[in-house]
């Protein structure tokens, strides 16, 4: 379920936050992918609460479902906002809403950062402890973290396609995980930046998907 919203980066001195993902019948654009030259993404309409889209937070929706011909896991997000700032989809190991794992490990995001000519790059990268101090000054870490990052094509677990678009306010990001079986949940991360170069979130929250549908 969904934590809503928040400033700053997490503490790890916080209680985990309980699902409770909210249904709601929201219409869904229809998304192409573009990354995979076999492959094109089937848009299923977001209504309902079989395969529906649901709300996570204020302005904030998903919808997670499982590809059993690909064995992987499909990830849709979209947040309304005024103007493209970066979006994150981050994977957590465990329900604790934190940026990173507990003792020190990285954690892995999907980001999206908004370019020049209304391109958009899709990317992913590891989270390394020391982001979460960037707000005090330190830009090392984050020099790091945006020289690691690569494109999410060149991820062989995020080989099946990707897309991203802004339209009408609404930031949209979606993509496939491979897995060898299907997950019985997953905890995600989702982050809005101030701008559109990664670095400190604007909002962020939690949610847990379980029973993917099909």
């Amino acid at each position: 379920g969904g934590s809503g919203g928040q400033s700053g980066p997490p503490t790890g001195q916080v209680d985990h936050i309980p699902s409770n993902l909210e249904v709601q019948a929201e219409a869904w654009r229809e998304i192409e992918w573009t990354e995979s030259p076999v492959w094109k993404f089937e848009a299923k309409p977001m209504v309902g609460p079989v395969g529906g889209a649901k709300k996570i937070a204020e302005g904030v929706y998903e919808q997670t479902c499982w590809d059993n011909k690909s064995s992987s896991v499909q990830v849709s997000l979209a947040v309304d906002m005024e103007k493209p700032v970066y979006l994150a989809v981050g994977f957590r190991v465990t329900e604790e809403c934190l940026m990173t794992p507990r003792g020190g490990a990285d954690g892995e995001v999907v980001v999206v950062l908004p370019g020049a000519s209304k391109s958009f790059e899709v990317m992913y990268g590891s989270l390394s402890p020391g982001l979460k101090t960037m707000g005090s000054g330190t830009p090392a870490n984050l020099v790091a973290f945006s020289k690691a990052i690569k494109p999410l094509s060149s991820v062989a677990a995020f080989a099946g396609g990707s897309a991203a678009e802004f339209s009408n306010g609404k930031f949209s990001l979606a993509f496939k995980r491979a897995y060898q079986a299907k997950p019985e949940a997953l905890h995600l991360t989702f982050a809005t930046g101030l701008e559109a170069s990664f670095g400190y979130h604007g909002n962020r929250g939690c949610f847990k998907v379980e029973n993917l549908s099909e």
